[in-house]
């Protein structure tokens, strides 16, 4: 690459993070540059099953690269490809440097940014942050125990709750019965917070319904748990 490319050299990358999506990273093994061509990211793998392997006698049906035409070329169904998409993306390159090392052998190929998938990958991405990482986070919603029955009990007994309202319990979290107001959670529209007393006979509270806008810092308990 220092015969063909002005001032070229290659530095560690080390984690990236998305500016705009803090939740999506990638960790290309480095960035190369020149003046010619700018930055781009490099990836190399070096598989240990092929180590000592001429690379266009080993292809099969679980190999990451293929036949296109004379040339071999990454699949774009490989989880590897999705990885350079995602290192593009985060790193916004227009273009990686794939190469395939052995003992004996070597593939080196150029792999544009594919807009399409990387649009794929931040809508995917997305959807799984805020259904599933976030609400983890702030308040475990998938890790903590549902309302046991002797909890609900304990509650319903308490004078200072209302007999009309009861906690029930269920073992599917699409019809997970949240919050005083009893009603099913719904990841899409529902702004919620976790109370921190694992007895809690709610676990998770509307913002309106306790009457917050946003998360507080620190430990919060709900209006109930607080008396307890």
């Amino acid at each position: 690459m220092q015969k063909d490319h002005e001032n070229f050299s290659v530095r560690d990358s080390g984690f990236v993070i998305s500016e705009k999506y803090p939740f999506i990273g990638a960790s290309p093994d480095g960035i190369a540059s020149c003046d010619c061509c700018g930055e781009v990211c490099i990836e190399i793998k070096c598989p240990y099953c092929k180590r000592d392997s001429v690379i266009k006698d080993s292809l099969d049906s679980n190999f990451c690269l293929e036949k296109h035409g004379d040339q071999l070329r990454l699949k774009k169904t490989h989880q590897y490809y999705y990885q350079i998409q995602r290192q593009l993306f985060v790193c916004e390159k227009e273009y990686s440097d794939f190469v395939v090392w052995t003992n004996v052998d070597y593939h080196a190929e150029r792999i544009d940014v594919d807009q399409e998938l990387c649009k794929e990958i931040v809508k995917k991405s997305s959807t799984f942050f805020l259904r599933a990482i976030l609400p983890e986070l702030i308040g475990k919603l998938y890790s903590r125990p549902l309302a046991t029955s002797s909890i609900i009990n304990s509650a319903e007994q308490r004078t200072d709750i209302s007999p009309s309202v009861s906690v029930q319990d269920t073992s599917e979290d699409s019809n997970r019965l949240i919050c005083v107001c009893q009603s099913v959670y719904n990841p899409d529209t529902d702004s919620v917070i976790g109370c921190d007393n694992e007895n809690c006979p709610y676990v998770w509270l509307h913002f309106k319904c306790v009457k917050i806008k946003r998360i507080p810092k620190g430990d919060w308990f709900c209006q109930e748990c607080r008396k307890m």
